[in-house]
């Protein structure tokens, strides 16, 4: 039993070596965190299953299972934490071009096609962390927030007045005159 189990922890090792590999060929945040959270959890979850076989059937292999268990619990669920709060932040997102003209960046541009440029801009990028600060200063109720198939929320104009007040609260927007 202690030959089997020392195998399967040195397969466990092998596969967490071998996931680190993928952490350096990814470039990206997103995917690294996907390499390493599979690293964690099947690589752990190998090296426990080798320590319950190594040590036999007993108390402490008891406590090995509940260890398993909350690894496979817990590691997908901090992962998707950690993802989701990188999303929401903008983090992991500034190497994402972000295709505009030149004609956009013009300084003649009227208030409502700032909105509509930073809106877009926002929407694209997956900067726009729906607070809803745009929705909540809109003076007229034209910004309503609205729930996307991922359940981000995002503004969604129905029509604007061109006060700017929207592009002044943003704190991702060009134009943002106030605390982050």
């Amino acid at each position: 039993m202690e030959i089997a189990g020392n195998i399967i922890i040195g397969i466990g090792i092998a596969y967490m070596l071998f996931g680190l590999v993928g952490l350096f060929r990814f470039k990206k945040f997103f995917q690294r965190l996907l390499v390493t959270s599979k690293i964690d959890t099947v690589g752990m979850l190998t090296i426990v299953i080798g320590l319950i076989i190594r040590s036999g059937f007993g108390y402490y292999s008891g406590r090995l299972v509940i260890l398993a268990v909350i690894i496979v619990t817990l590691n997908p669920f901090v992962s998707h934490i950690i993802a989701r709060s990188a999303y929401l932040s903008g983090f992991g997102l500034e190497d994402e071009t972000i295709e505009t003209d030149d004609d956009d960046l013009d300084e003649n541009l009227t208030v409502l096609e700032k909105v509509i440029r930073n809106v877009k801009i926002m929407a694209d990028a997956g900067r726009c962390t729906g607070c809803a600060r745009c929705a909540a200063v809109c003076p007229h109720g034209y910004i309503k927030m609205e729930e996307n198939k991922m359940g981000f929320y995002s503004p969604q104009m129905e029509d604007c007045e061109e006060c700017g007040l929207c592009l002044k609260s943003c704190p991702y927007s060009d134009e943002f005159d106030g605390e982050k």
